[in-house]
């Protein structure tokens, strides 16, 4: 039991406003309902910010007894139970990350910061919260961060420091270059004057088309960045494309570049594949114990 998380709930719950919330589908309208002692039933419809917080006091209420309790039979009632009351906010059409976090962790979510602005015409793929991806598939994960309550960042800017890299390929190719510049530029991109069995460096998606010279860095943009309690940024990227062999190699050297820089180490580093989104089970299997733990 995480019992520092079970103590933010507890206070969280305690400053929520009086009241239960109803929700009501009908097949033409969906209604939103308020219960209290006092006035009985009432509708709020148009009140989106009680909608909310009554939305999420009910979530608050169901993960306090999840984790308070100690009996197998009933945290499966309580999972299952969960997982429905999730259900029907997402088919009355709430967001449900901002049920399932904090509004801290929301607003960070939710904040401008610094993101990969190539292609936004293939940002198309819209999650519950209203973040845009450019896959299917990043939009089921996204998706089911937001369910699981999870923070994340898509695609934010990680710079790494590949100076020692440079200086090693200054030396390794120097023979081969015979006093010419190791790269140069057209437009944004970086171009390397190296020998064939380095050309990959040059294909389309390489990372090192990113350097930037006057650093001595490359900026990249992983595909989610969860962040821990202690203010920790994780990185999991979702491969999706590893039978194309140059999206192999560009994601092999991705990960070595990350790991040498030292932005990422093992604790911090997290992978899907295409095969572990057939079953959602195993996406939210894997996020829980790799992720949410430390949420």
């Amino acid at each position: 039991m995480n019992k520092k998380k079970l103590e933010q709930l507890r206070r969280e719950l305690s400053a929520m406003p009086e009241g239960a919330l109803h929700v009501k589908h009908s097949s033409k309208y969906t209604s939103f309902v308020e219960y209290t002692a006092e006035s009985g039933a009432k509708n709020i419809n148009k009140e989106q910010d009680k909608i909310y917080a009554l939305a999420r006091k009910k979530y608050i209420k169901n993960e306090i007894a999840i984790m308070e309790e100690t009996s197998d039979g009933k945290l499966i009632k309580l999972n299952a139970q969960r997982n429905k009351m999730l259900t029907n906010f997402e088919k009355a059409g709430l967001d449900l990350a901002r049920i399932t976090m904090t509004p801290s962790q929301y607003k960070w979510m939710h904040d401008t910061f610094p993101s990969n602005q190539t292609h936004k015409e293939d940002l198309i793929h819209i999650t519950s919260s209203g973040i845009a991806m450019r896959s299917k598939s990043e939009c089921k994960i996204g998706n089911m961060y937001e369910k699981l309550g999870i923070p994340y960042r898509y695609e934010m800017a990680l710079t790494m420091d590949v100076f020692d890299l440079v200086e090693y390929l200054v030396e390794v190719t120097k023979d081969y270059r015979h006093g010419k510049r190791l790269y140069s530029y057209s437009g944004n991109l970086c171009f390397w004057n190296v020998p064939p069995e380095l050309s990959w460096m040059n294909q389309r998606g390489s990372i090192w088309r990113r350097f930037d010279a006057s650093k001595g860095t490359i900026t990249i943009f992983p595909d989610f960045n969860p962040l821990t309690f202690d203010g920790q940024r994780l990185v999991h990227e979702h491969e999706g494309m590893t039978s194309d062999p140059y999206y192999r190699s560009n994601a092999s050297e991705r990960i070595f570049v990350m790991r040498h820089s030292g932005a990422v180490t093992s604790d911090n580093l997290f992978f899907t594949f295409e095969q572990d989104l057939l079953d959602s089970r195993y996406l939210e299997s894997f996020l829980r114990d790799n992720i949410l733990t430390r949420i």
